[in-house]
């Protein structure tokens, strides 16, 4: 499934199967489910963030959340959405996604991601 003509609207239309994918450059990108080593890596990062940022106007968030990304690319023209483990974004905005970059984006890198 990669004809680098997936939008948003797309993506968001796909079933809710418990199958994950990312949208990088228009192209649509199943992602394998996380280890538990990499889930307990997050685990605690998050915990630590969430802490530090208790009362601030920020929040942190762990995946799977989308940030949608227009724009990008060697075009200019190609959406990206992608589900980084980590990211601080302000508490306002959006419910359903989080258009832009984050403040704040940590990616904990596994055999599969690199």
């Amino acid at each position: 499934m990669s004809s680098r003509t997936w939008t948003y609207a797309k993506y968001a239309a796909l079933p809710n199967d418990g199958r994950r994918f990312e949208v990088i450059e228009g192209s649509l990108v199943e992602m394998p489910a996380p280890t538990r080593i990499h889930q307990r890596i997050i685990g605690e990062l998050f915990a630590q963030l969430r802490l530090a940022l208790l009362r601030t106007e920020w929040e942190c968030l762990f995946a799977p959340v989308d940030v949608k990304l227009s724009g990008h690319g060697v075009s200019g023209q190609l959406e990206t959405v992608v589900q980084p483990d980590l990211i601080v974004v302000s508490k306002s905005g959006r419910p359903e996604y989080i258009e832009g970059a984050p403040v704040f984006v940590l990616e904990v890198v596994s055999q599969s991601s690199v």
